[in-house]
């Protein structure tokens, strides 16, 4: 129930704050036909990507050769009608697998270490007010199979002339749910509060000694983090 939950959360938050579609982010989401490396260095990949897409696309050069990447680093590639987006992140992997990425801002594509772009620390609220209420649980009716098929010999079943229980009857086990009680609104929002922290990113939060923080305040989460997590998130943003 908790991913699920986790789903519907990802689900609305994109459709309520999903922004603008650029020419950078259209060019992103474009199906390139084919995607063929085989031993090339970064910089012609990157070349390929910006001429197919005739986006802004800078890269931070200095950034990634300071973790031993350089502009002839090799890549090897096949993909066929790939969105560029799952291109060029394949493409990055490809050189530096869980190092480098890249982010859209201000209609540019920037190519960068992953380090890099998580120093950058974004706020952003996102209500989630509607997915903590309680959704009531109506009993529905008794289903037996003695009661439909016995008539009146619903006591031959068990000896004792009592009714013998059919295989549907649940007995005392669903009355102890109806005594259970239900989440408050509070722990309902801590709930998916540690789901995140469980999930996105994880090295990255206070609570595991990063700087990324999360809040519950008034039917709202207040979210600071690097990119990449309200991305997780949200979706893309800019």
């Amino acid at each position: 129930m908790r991913y699920a939950l986790s789903t519907l959360v990802l689900v609305l938050i994109c459709a309520t704050f999903a922004p603008a579609q650029t020419p950078a982010k259209t060019a992103l989401m474009k199906r390139l036909p084919t995607v063929k490396f085989a031993d090339v260095s970064l910089i012609d990949a990157i070349d390929f990507f910006r001429d197919a897409s005739n986006a802004n696309l800078v890269v931070d050069w200095k950034s990634i050769e300071e973790i031993g990447v350089s502009k002839d680093t090799a890549v090897s590639l096949g993909l066929r009608y790939t969105p560029m987006r799952f291109a060029l992140k394949a493409t990055l992997e490809s050189a530096a697998p869980g190092q480098l990425t890249f982010y859209v801002d201000q209609n540019v594509i920037t190519i960068t270490t992953l380090a890099r772009a998580d120093e950058k620390m974004i706020t952003r609220i996102y209500p989630v007010q509607d997915l903590l209420v309680d959704i009531p649980d109506f009993e529905g009716p008794s289903l037996s199979l003695t009661d439909n098929a016995s008539g009146g010999r619903r006591g031959r079943g068990n000896g004792n002339g009592g009714s013998g229980g059919g295989i549907f009857d649940s007995g005392s086990s669903d009355r102890d749910k109806d005594s259970e009680k239900s989440k408050s609104r509070s722990e309902k929002a801590d709930d998916l509060v540690s789901l995140i922290q469980e999930t996105i990113r994880p090295d990255v939060w206070d609570i595991n000694g990063g700087k990324a923080r999360i809040k519950f305040f008034n039917g709202t989460l207040i979210v600071t983090a690097p990119r990449s997590v309200h991305e997780a998130i949200g979706g893309p943003i800019e």
